[in-house]
């Protein structure tokens, strides 16, 4: 349904943290990894332990792009 609107991927939980904060007046910049499709749209089947090795395989570039935001700000 969402590629019907252009969208390429669906976040679980960003979307309630951002209104939550816009609410309270507070300026948001959000970041996700993808860590796995949709169940039956990928070859694997999901489990906890695999989008944990997903989310580990994007832990250095995080970290990376969060340093360099906050020296940015510096």
């Amino acid at each position: 349904m969402m590629q019907i609107i252009g969208g390429d991927v669906v976040g679980m939980s960003v979307v309630p943290e951002v209104i939550t904060a816009r609410h309270c007046g507070l300026k948001v910049v959000a970041v996700s990894a993808i860590t796995n499709l949709a169940e039956g749209l990928g070859d694997v089947k999901l489990s906890h332990a695999q989008t944990l090795a997903a989310a580990e395989l994007s832990r250095q570039n995080f970290i990376d792009l969060i340093c360099g935001f906050l020296r940015k700000l510096a």
